[in-house]
């Protein structure tokens, strides 16, 4: 049953708040509500996976959208040494994508401002490309934090036995904010060489042909121009 709370001798119940709450406001939030889109409703995951945290969402819209958006900022700041055109490619965690959205992640990369490199998902045929990794994750309803790694070698002078060394990767911290407003990066901090750990390559197929699966409705989060303050 409702709740209720009684003001004097008036009941206000479900029944009627539309009577109570202007037209205008009430059709936003019967809007949101009908979309699931609150911010409180914004996600909530922890990658890697942390002791007593819970196993993180996969395919989870929020943790995609923040990912790309993490991954295409850092590629438009520090792109790899064979400039423009030059191909990349991305690890991303499979424990939070499945296959096909692995693959659309990189497609949508390429449309965000200021990416100008040809960016491909990590598989085992591309790993003489830079890769630029995904090493964490932690959405918390509507902010979102993205750690990412990119190569401070140029393509082809590391072999696949040395990707994982930290002292070839420079970290960044990407802080973003979203939920019910479409998600944008607030924030970019800088580490050096060696600071940010690496995780395992990820690689793109490692499931078999997943092309079946359904993807998540990313459409409450379209392409934005972002601020990072500065």
């Amino acid at each position: 049953m409702a709740a209720r709370t009684s003001i004097g001798r008036t009941r206000i119940g479900a029944g009627n708040l539309a009577a109570r709450v202007p037209a205008a406001a009430m059709s936003v939030l019967l809007a949101v509500l009908a979309t699931g889109h609150l911010a409180g409703c914004a996600g909530w995951d922890t990658w890697p996976q942390q002791s007593g945290s819970a196993t993180p969402n996969r395919n989870s819209a929020p943790a995609i959208r923040s990912m790309e958006l993490a991954l295409a900022r850092v590629i438009a700041r520090a792109g790899p040494e064979g400039g423009e055109q030059q191909p990349v490619a991305i690890s991303v965690p499979t424990d939070l994508v499945t296959d096909p959205v692995y693959r659309r992640m990189a497609e949508r990369i390429m449309d965000e401002p200021g990416v100008t490199n040809i960016v491909v998902p990590l598989t085992v045929d591309r790993t003489d490309l830079p890769v630029y990794h995904v090493a964490g994750v932690r959405v918390r309803a509507g902010r979102a934090e993205v750690d990412v790694l990119r190569p401070v070698f140029g393509a082809g002078e590391l072999d696949a036995s040395e990707l994982g060394l930290a002292e070839a990767y420079q970290g960044f911290e990407v802080r973003l904010e979203g939920g019910v407003r479409p998600w944008r990066v607030t924030w970019i901090q800088e580490y050096s060489p060696g600071v940010t750990p690496v995780p395992p390559l990820s690689f793109a197929g490692a499931e078999g042909d997943a092309s079946a699966e359904a993807e998540p409705d990313l459409a409450v989060d379209p392409p934005t121009e972002q601020s990072d303050g500065g």
